[in-house]
């Protein structure tokens, strides 16, 4: 599934003006992956993560805990829709700004302390550790991801972009006939995938889900796919060399994180064991000192965990033994999937429709006020996120390398975004004469506060109530372009 550019992602939140952002990402790339926007933010809104999880296949998903419900992931992200003010491009904006800090601590230090590890003394040159693989693609990603950012801000071709940064802004009150001409929204088309998955899939994400064990058994021995809870030192001519000892270190048989022949000599040993393997360094090692040399190392393997058989056994452990068999279970993991790939696919659906609409429809100018509030939208989820790193928004941009002019035009491309969706919506109220007062708009709050496992009253309460309102006029509005439409199922 695709992930939709800046205008396609409005989905089914509500307005970025209204606090419950948009996913007004002007720069970004059609072809972004859903990876590269990972919803991990405490300002992460509906679009944010439906967007990446409807652009996710069931495989890329499969890491979520096997027991996480659909309605426990859409409770989340409803949660953080109507709770948080910050819209996803702001939100992915400092995500990206934060970036660079970010790979020069955590991500650097990770690397720097795998580095020292015998991972790097023991791994080929011929194929990284892969503690050092992740930290070098972690942190070459979101570097990357804000330089292009900056970059694609600063220097956006897209048309739509290009037209939405030239119109005139108008002071005070507006007709809203003199800002938009609402293009035709009826009879659009719209394609739908599959919500469908294999049983593949389905024991894949279970799998996924599994949590290794110590195995009990004293007869047991370190087999293919076991995690080997070792101690190991290695030397050459009788001698340590460094990066060559660990007191605690978990190798999962199958990695391939040593040289070759590590793991064969770790297999077959049992807990408790202590075990010399010789082995030599290739030839072509990027240490000179370890290339081509003998060395020995000296295991012991202190735990053995192995991830659980699926079994009926197994599954009569999970879900407070509601599921008396494997097949019963796996098919209520189905039904999960299945039933999340549905809302997933809905908020799609929500997006190429409104993108349908926007680029449908004419624009002539931008209430100002309307601009003025997403610019500070954006500004005040940047100051958020600087917060979270113990700095104010000037050492936040230092430290991502950005200058304020690029930062300044992110954020104007951002609030005449948000205007121009702000328009839209209000001409579809007007076009469709949608009221709080209808039978959609209660279908929908009693959604929301089913989602959010709270009443109504609470939900009103507890929430801002012109938020409340923007995000249900945005799903009804959607959901009515979408009832109009012409949807072809892939």
């Amino acid at each position: 599934m695709k992930k939709h550019t800046m205008a396609a992602c409005l989905l089914t939140c509500a307005i970025a003006f209204a606090g419950c952002g948009t996913q007004a990402k002007p720069a970004d790339s059609a072809a972004s992956a859903a990876g590269e926007s990972t919803a991990s933010s405490a300002s992460e809104t509906v679009e944010e993560s439906t967007a990446s999880s409807a652009s996710e296949t069931v495989e890329e998903s499969a890491a979520s805990s096997a027991s996480e419900t659909a309605e426990e992931s859409t409770a989340s992200s409803a949660s953080e829709t109507v709770e948080e003010s910050a819209a996803s491009s702001a939100s992915e904006t400092s995500e990206e700004i934060a970036a660079s800090s970010a790979s020069e601590t955590g991500e650097e230090s990770a690397a720097s302390s795998a580095s020292e590890t015998v991972e790097e003394s023991a791994a080929s040159s011929a194929s990284e550790t892969a503690e050092e693989s992740t930290a070098s693609s972690a942190s070459e990603t979101t570097e990357e991801s804000t330089a292009s950012s900056v970059s694609e801000a600063a220097e956006s071709t897209d048309p739509d972009m290009d037209l939405l940064m030239s119109l005139p802004l108008t002071e005070g009150e507006y007709e809203l006939s003199d800002c938009i001409e609402l293009g035709e929204y009826k009879g659009i088309e719209l394609v739908k995938p599959s919500a469908l998955v294999t049983d593949e899939q389905v024991e894949a994400q279970v799998k996924a889900g599994l949590t290794p064990e110590a195995v009990e058994d004293e007869d047991a021995v370190v087999e293919d796919g076991d995690t080997a809870r070792i101690s190991y030192e290695g030397k050459k001519d009788g001698v340590a060399f460094d990066g060559g000892t660990s007191d605690s270190y978990d190798l999962v048989i199958g990695s391939g994180t040593f040289i070759d022949g590590f793991e064969d000599g770790v297999k077959g040993m049992k807990k408790g064991e202590t075990k010399d393997i010789p082995l030599t360094f290739p030839e072509e090692y990027h240490s000179e000192e370890l290339a081509g040399q003998d060395v020995v190392f000296t295991v012991t393997v202190k735990e053995i965990l192995r991830t659980p058989e699926l079994s009926d056994e197994w599954a009569a452990s999970q879900e407070d033994g509601e599921y008396e068999t494997l097949d019963a279970y796996m098919t209520h993991q189905k039904e999960l999937m299945e039933e999340a790939n549905e809302k997933m696919i809905l908020q799609e659906l929500q997006g190429d429709a409104w993108l349908a609409v926007q680029r449908a429809s004419t624009f002539t100018q931008l209430p100002a006020d309307y601009v003025t509030d997403g610019e500070e939208l954006f500004e005040d989820s940047v100051i958020e996120e600087a917060a979270a790193y113990g700095m104010d928004l000037d050492a936040y941009l230092a430290a991502a390398s950005l200058n304020k002019e690029d930062y300044e035009l992110r954020k104007e491309q951002y609030g005449r975004y948000s205007a121009q969706s702000r328009l839209i919506l209000e001409a579809l109220i007007e076009a469709e004469d949608l009221s709080k007062d209808s039978d959609e708009y209660q279908e929908e709050l009693t959604k929301l506060a089913d989602t959010l496992g709270m009443s109504e009253e609470q939900v009103l309460e507890e929430h801002d109530e012109d938020n409340i309102n923007q995000y249900l006029m945005t799903q009804i509005a959607a959901n009515r372009v979408i009832s109009y439409a012409n949807v072809v199922e892939e």
